[in-house]
């Protein structure tokens, strides 16, 4: 790593610096909104699973954000896909009253993330026979992250 970084540095095409995150970088992903579950035993996950193998991501945020009403996971896709042929997929489910973002894992995993429940329920029944992806309420891990 630090061979390319010198190499890079050296180029006079490329201007390079390294980065460190700060805690302050994640204070808007880790923000807490007013519709989470506020009490401490409305989670039953484990406690071992609580504690986030990345210092300064609210692993419970997550876990509530990306919980299986609102969202769908995508995967098996049988030929390569981009983000905008997983939009195609949506465009009937964007609503005033919903959104859907996707957010990659790999080229053959996707989620489908709805700011409507019933919409995200909509799509995923809708969806189950559809040929150009598989479909299955997500269930967050922490190995996802």
């Amino acid at each position: 790593m630090t061979r390319v970084l010198e190499d890079l540095g050296s180029s006079q095409l490329v201007k390079l610096r390294n980065y460190t995150f700060s805690a302050d970088d994640l204070a808007d992903f880790n923000k807490k909104y007013s519709d989470e579950p506020s009490s401490p035993t409305a989670n039953t996950a484990n406690a071992s699973e609580s504690v986030s193998p990345h210092p300064g991501f609210d692993v419970e945020h997550i876990r509530y954000k990306y919980r299986p009403e609102v969202t769908i996971e995508l995967h098996d896709f049988p030929c390569p896909l981009e983000t905008t042929d997983l939009q195609k997929l949506f465009v009937g489910y964007k609503r005033d009253d919903n959104i859907v973002r996707i957010k990659w894992f790999n080229r053959n995993r996707a989620l489908a993330w709805f700011t409507n429940p019933q919409v995200a329920s909509e799509a995923l029944e809708d969806l189950r026979t559809c040929e150009l992806v598989h479909v299955k309420p997500y269930m967050f891990e922490t190995a996802d992250m």
